[in-house]
């Protein structure tokens, strides 16, 4: 029971990575508990019971199946950074029709600089990780930059100033990314 430890003093609680070394306890400790429990039973009865409960696992498992497959996947794409994929992939290929290229602070870095191939140890090595080469991440809350230049901005805002150029969407329809010419 000490493996519960880790995840009861942690700041999130319960740590589902930090309980997750209390899992054979558990299981062991269920497993002994079913078993008794189907000891006690005639044998006839045991075998309904067993029946029984492979069916609830398996339609459990079918059922968790279908939801991850069909529905989480969809509905969590903004917590799995979904779209900044393809969101890259237009900034990849009009990027060179423009001298900077704004991402604001609702797009994770890692993913855009990931996407964008660049190259880990430029980045380490740059004094501003806000502006890396013809790149910039800037908060949304701070004003939108103007530039004499023609610039590209990536935007969780619903809307600037700029010439619309299209949305990059999550898996459930919904507007992940605008992306605005300024």
């Amino acid at each position: 029971m000490i493996s519960i430890v880790p995840s009861a003093i942690s700041t999130l609680n319960p740590h589902a990575l930090r309980s997750s070394l209390a899992i054979p306890a558990v299981c062991i400790i269920c497993a002994v508990g079913v078993s008794y429990l189907i000891s006690l039973l005639a044998d006839k009865s045991r075998k309904i019971v067993l029946a029984s409960y492979v069916a609830v696992v398996i339609i459990s498992a079918f059922n968790f199946l279908f939801i991850y497959q069909n529905k989480y996947a969809v509905d969590s794409g903004w917590d799995w950074q979904a779209g900044i994929k393809s969101a890259v992939g237009i900034v990849t290929t009009e990027g060179d029709n423009y001298h900077d290229i704004y991402f604001d602070d609702g797009i994770s870095k890692t993913a855009v600089l990931w996407y964008l191939k660049f190259n880990p140890t430029e980045y380490q090595h740059s004094q501003d990780k806000d502006n890396i080469g013809s790149y910039h991440f800037w908060t949304k809350y701070a004003p939108v930059p103007t530039t004499s230049h023609k610039s590209l901005f990536v935007t969780t805002q619903p809307s600037i100033n700029g010439i619309f150029k299209g949305y990059v969407y999550f898996p459930n329809g919904s507007v992940a990314y605008g992306i605005w010419e300024i």
